[in-house]
């Protein structure tokens, strides 16, 4: 069945949880302050959506990619630097209700395609931003600022 995770609002309280029951298959609505790790929230999600207004970089995503999991992105901020259009993921216009809801819908219709995404996802983030790749940028380029100082 479907199972909302809402956000953790500081105004939201159990009327409003309430209001939304009804809208939710067999009454499963979870806030996410109510889980203890954030893996327990990718275990319980078949697509992650980001429809952030601005971002830097999408910890989310990254996350979401780790465990797997299909994902749907706004296209602002450093989102396209993580998510390859069609290859590791979905993006849409920031604001754009209607395109996002084509492709929740598509996600519904496709589940198999949606999937290949996920795997494709976290296999760009393992390959561009684990620790050791980042780790062997950073030492890249101290190399080259000490090369550079050197010749100077």
């Amino acid at each position: 069945g479907l199972c909302a995770l809402l956000a953790p609002l500081p105004n939201l309280n159990e009327s409003l949880r309430t209001k939304l029951l009804p809208f939710i298959k067999d009454g499963r609505a979870y806030v996410l302050d109510e889980l203890k790790r954030s893996g327990d929230f990718y275990t319980m999600v078949d697509l992650v959506v980001v429809p952030s207004r601005s971002e830097t970089f999408g910890y989310v995503i990254a996350e979401a990619g780790l465990y797997e999991k299909p994902l749907i992105a706004a296209e602002v901020g450093g989102i396209p630097e993580l998510v390859v259009e069609g290859l590791t993921g979905r993006l849409f216009p920031s604001g754009d209700s209607h395109q996002l809801a084509g492709l929740m819908l598509d996600f519904a219709t496709s589940h198999d395609h949606w999937q290949k995404l996920g795997l494709n996802l976290s296999q760009h983030i393992i390959a561009n931003y684990s620790s050791d790749t980042i780790a062997g940028h950073y030492h890249r380029y101290y190399e080259y600022i000490l090369d550079k100082s050197k010749k100077a």
